[in-house]
């Protein structure tokens, strides 16, 4: 070089000089290097991937080689793309690639934090029942949590609990401070069968059994219901009645979760008789008849449920007074006979052929008892040489308060035109 003059540095930092006395410009190559991007890559969570990328600077690698400290990454090329290791604590880890075009091979690199991930946990507080109608979910591992599932009441994302009252799959996503997450799935099971109730009796009521037992099956506990209920143990499910009538028991499992059960205890039993010894009627003809209703079991009736039907054939007219406390029978004695009417009431017609009678309010057939009412009936249109039924029905008893046995609850008597 002879005199040089001026000097001028470019991008890539390569020197130019002006050699003025041999009419020239030299350059000064700068030397080759690597750099990495990011410069910085900060924290990273265990199992993410991050990418980097190596630029050369005045040379052409062949080759791009990448390896860390401490060890466990490596990889070649220019912009490859890691997974972070697994790790129980922060660790610090140093990233290095190294370029090389066979004569030069420079260096460069770059330092990281790779934070564990949490150890999510989520457990329920048991199962869900008829008793337990919602339950806490609980999550640990982490700092924040968020709840996702299909029934999830509330949620507290800073203590990690979660009220829910639906079963099924319930998952939390746990993160930490250095925002690492993890996520944790548990199921919710639900209990909610009835139990299958039971409900059976020892009867039926008579005079001299007067007093049955209801046993029930099924559950843990028992509560029982009925007309006669003198004593009843919840736990061993039994119960004695002195009444007969439908009785029913409600049975709760473990779960808390209940069904019902019913069964009938049959005792009183009522049959009618119908009492007209003449039964012959001109046109227009009157007679009058009465209805005795017996209890055969030798047990009292419920009170002010009994319950009669009278039908007279078409072309003839009931008629029935409440007041009345005395009827002459047609074709009887001549005496007047003694009649309960006031004790009933009319609560059904039928086109002035049948009627339906209740007894009222606090009156019942005691045991072993009849019940008397005296009715009327008038032949209107009835072909002459007819021959048709009175009937007299104790109506069936469903609840058996007042009639268990329904086989002998008619009584017909014939009846003729004259």
């Amino acid at each position: 070089m002879n005199a040089p003059f001026g000097i001028a540095v470019d991008g890539p930092g390569n020197l130019f000089i002006a050699d003025q006395a041999n009419n020239r410009i030299r350059r000064v190559s700068a030397p080759a290097s690597v750099s990495v991007s990011p410069a910085t890559l900060g924290a990273i969570c265990s199992g993410s991937s991050f990418s980097v990328t190596a630029t050369a600077v005045n040379f052409t690698p062949t080759s791009y080689t990448w390896t860390s400290q401490p060890g466990g990454l490596s990889a070649s090329g220019a912009t490859p793309t890691f997974i972070a290791p697994s790790v129980n604590t922060p660790t610090t880890y140093t990233l290095t690639v190294t370029a090389t075009d066979g004569t030069a091979s420079p260096t460069a690199s770059v330092t990281f934090t790779v934070n564990a991930l949490p150890v999510a946990t989520l457990v329920a507080s048991g199962t869900l029942s008829c008793a337990t109608t919602s339950l806490t979910l609980t999550a640990g591992g982490g700092n924040t949590y968020v709840f996702s599932g299909p029934g999830i009441i509330s949620q507290n994302t800073t203590s990690g609990t979660a009220l829910v009252n639906t079963s099924g799959n319930y998952a939390v996503t746990v993160t930490t401070i250095t925002g690492c997450t993890a996520s944790q799935s548990t199921i919710v099971e639900s209990n909610t069968t009835p139990p299958t109730a039971s409900l059976t009796n020892n009867g039926p009521l008579s005079a001299t059994m007067t007093s049955a037992t209801l046993t029930a099956g099924g559950g843990s506990s028992y509560a029982f219901a009925g007309p006669g209920i003198v004593s009843q143990d919840m736990v061993s499910g039994t119960a004695i009645a002195n009444a007969s009538g439908i009785y029913s028991v409600t049975v709760t499992g473990l779960n808390g979760c209940s069904s019902t059960a019913s069964v009938g205890l049959a005792g009183t039993d009522l049959t009618p008789i119908l009492v007209l010894p003449q039964a012959n009627f001109p046109a227009g003809g009157v007679g009058n008849f009465v209805v005795n209703i017996f209890e055969v079991k030798g047990l009292p009736t419920s009170m002010n449920k009994v319950a009669i039907t009278i039908t007279v054939p078409t072309g003839y007219t009931l008629s029935f007074v409440n007041s009345q406390t005395s009827i002459l029978v047609s074709g009887g004695t001549g005496d007047p006979v003694a009649v309960d009417n006031s004790k009933w009431t009319v609560t059904a017609t039928t086109a002035g052929i049948q009627l339906t009678l209740t007894m009222n309010s606090g009156q019942f057939i005691a045991a072993g008892d009849k019940a008397t009412l005296g009715f009327s009936i008038t032949r209107t249109t009835a072909n002459s040489g007819s021959t048709s039924n009175i009937t007299v029905n104790v109506n069936n008893d469903a609840t058996k308060t007042y009639d268990g046995n329904s086989t002998n609850n008619v009584y017909a008597r014939i009846i003729n035109g004259l």
